[in-house]
């Protein structure tokens, strides 16, 4: 830092930017993990793409970047970037996950096959017509602003179109520090010549920073039990009957219940009526649906269970952190961009000794295995209540 940056520092607003603004686990825990902004700094203002308050989820009240651009007066700002796969997100995904559920389905319904109409839609809408929203480039804010992306995403990246890459590209150059989650990231970009580093998601020492808190928050289930989280992508009949077929047989076997959580209520993500539909297969004995939307009260069920199996990334996460035994599920299609290439990116990176990573015809085996492996219940750790 050169003499006089941490004066300046102290001088400038803090802005943690990242999907703060729809419901999703990873995301909303994020800003729960803000980046050291420097001595002297107040705390930061919290931003996404629209206006939210997910307080009542245990998120954050967030302002909108346009909203917070066009009233700073010209001042330069702390800007960090926060985690999730921000790099690879591009403008429709992000405004579909950030409507209202009825907006979102007018929205597809109008915009989702005509490529056209779609972008000149997305042109009306503040926030939204940059290509990559969630990416924000120093030339894009008031003069004399730091920029950093802290522990971000963009498994997608190496695929995506030229005028995503090259938004991306220019926003990592002219950025003050770049560390990504990721081995696959971490090598696109540093193939561009741009001084990147590797940095575990924060949400990673959530059991070690917020254990107290979050064991204080679990609700008696009763007998051990699986924790099971799917998204909405695996919802089709087949894929349910074939999860539950292997998923009941595990249970039976280890006397165990299953509970069913959703890891993001947004758009795209978890859809409760598919957990309804998952748990009627399966003996009412041994199924319930964990309805609760509340972060914490999500993370102290994880922390609680005796296995986890969850297609959800920040779900594993948890789970690790906690010491809990977790298989990653994986859909059926494995390309180089979506949910499971994100998961088996981060996994791979920092759980290569025990990725547990499984696609729905290979859980009945995976969980079996972890399940018995020996001294499973004593790998639980403890944290003062």
């Amino acid at each position: 830092m050169r003499p006089g940056d941490a004066a300046d520092a102290g001088r400038m607003c803090p802005v943690l930017f990242g999907a703060f603004d729809r419901h999703n686990l990873g995301d909303l825990l994020f800003a729960h993990f803000p980046p050291a902004f420097g001595a002297g700094s107040k705390a930061p203002v919290i931003a996404g793409l629209v206006a939210a308050d997910l307080r009542r989820y245990g998120g954050h009240v967030v302002l909108a970047l346009p909203d917070l651009l066009a009233r700073n007066s010209g001042d330069p700002l702390l800007f960090a970037h926060a985690g999730g796969e921000v790099l690879s997100c591009d403008r429709w995904v992000a405004r579909i996950t950030t409507l209202e559920s009825w907006q979102a389905q007018q929205a597809i319904a109008q915009f989702d096959r005509d490529a056209p109409a779609r972008n000149a839609w997305l042109d009306t809408q503040p926030g939204f017509r940059s290509p990559v929203p969630y990416v924000v480039r120093r030339r894009d804010l008031p003069a004399g602003s730091r920029v950093t992306f802290r522990a971000v995403g963009g498994v997608g990246l190496s695929v995506l179109g030229d005028a995503h890459r090259q938004h991306v590209f220019e926003a990592l150059s002219e950025a003050d520090s770049v560390t990504v989650r990721d081995s696959v990231t971490l090598e696109t970009i540093a193939a561009q010549g741009i001084p990147v580093s590797l940095e575990a998601d924060p949400v990673a020492r959530i059991g070690e920073l917020l254990g107290s808190r979050i064991v204080r928050r679990a609700r008696p289930v009763g007998q051990e039990f699986l924790a099971l989280q799917f998204g909405a992508e695996a919802g089709d009949d087949a894929s349910i009957a074939a999860l539950a077929e292997q998923v009941g047989s595990v249970a039976r076997r280890h006397d165990l219940t299953v509970v069913l959580f959703r890891a993001g209520a947004a758009p795209w993500h978890d859809d409760i009526d598919v957990l309804r539909r998952f748990a009627a297969l399966l003996d009412r004995r041994r199924v319930s649906v964990f309805e609760s939307l509340d972060v914490w009260e999500i993370c102290a069920l994880v922390a609680s269970a005796r296995s986890v199996l969850a297609s959800s990334l920040h779900v594993r996460i948890v789970a690790e952190s906690f010491g809990r035994p977790a298989v990653s599920l994986l859909g059926d299609e494995r390309g180089a961009t979506g949910q499971a290439a994100k998961v088996s990116a981060y996994v791979t990176t920092w759980y290569s000794r025990t990725p547990n990573l499984a696609g729905i015809a290979e859980v009945g085996s995976s969980l079996a295995a972890l399940l018995t492996e020996s001294g499973v219940v004593s790998r639980r750790r403890q944290y003062p209540s």
